[in-house]
């Protein structure tokens, strides 16, 4: 017969991941319009894929991708403060709690400091400029405008990769001469160095002359 005492045994069932943890969202100092976003795995085997958001909350207009794996290459357009969310998504269609990665990105490149221009002593119409190198390793070029400001000034030379650059003058009337970096995505540093001056073109008069007679 049947004993008259029923045993029983109750099982707990997480059906809920875990947290991906370990998050990190570093920018490729190369070519910096770039992050690389990466996080532990959640453990357990049935997870299915992890999705990635960008913004303060998890909304399907902020999913940005979806992946298997536990990093993501992400392309930023503009300087500014990022918030990556992270979750798990298992097998059933369960979702862990959201990993948040604030990071502030900034993808200008650093400014042009100690810009110069000097008057070339063997050739009075040649100016050559000369500068620092950027900080910033994704520096691509340097452009050269002149004009009063360098929203207004008009293009000398673009695409200059040394660090320095000749022009030639024909008159004498004050100039203004303006530099920015540009990295390799093509953005703009934030801020143009200049350098004015108004240059002699008449040659060194003859301080002496000598006259023998034979």
């Amino acid at each position: 017969g049947y004993s008259s005492n029923a045993a029983s045994a109750s099982i707990q069932i997480i059906a809920k991941p875990d947290t991906p943890s370990s998050g990190k969202v570093i920018q490729d100092e190369n070519n910096r319009m770039y992050v690389d976003i990466s996080w532990a795995a959640s453990s357990g085997k049935d997870i299915a894929s992890y999705e990635i958001f960008l913004g303060e909350s998890i909304q399907a207009e902020n999913k940005i991708f979806e992946t298997k794996e536990t990093k993501y290459r992400h392309k930023i357009s503009q300087s500014g403060t990022y918030n990556f969310i992270i979750r798990a998504k298992t097998i059933a269609g369960f979702y862990s709690n959201a990993l948040n990665l604030p990071i502030t990105l900034s993808i200008e490149p650093s400014d042009v400091t100690n810009f110069k221009a000097a008057q070339q002593t063997t050739d009075r119409s040649r100016i050559r400029f000369t500068w620092d190198k950027t900080i910033t390793k994704d520096t691509a070029y340097y452009v050269i405008k002149e004009g009063v400001s360098w929203d207004k000034g008009i293009v000398l030379a673009a695409g200059i990769t040394g660090l320095f650059h000749d022009i030639i003058i024909t008159d004498e009337n004050e100039k203004k001469y303006w530099i920015k970096a540009v990295s390799i995505g093509g953005i703009e540093s934030q801020n143009a160095d200049s350098v004015s001056g108004i240059y002699n073109l008449s040659p060194t008069p003859v301080s002496a002359i000598q006259v023998t007679q034979n």
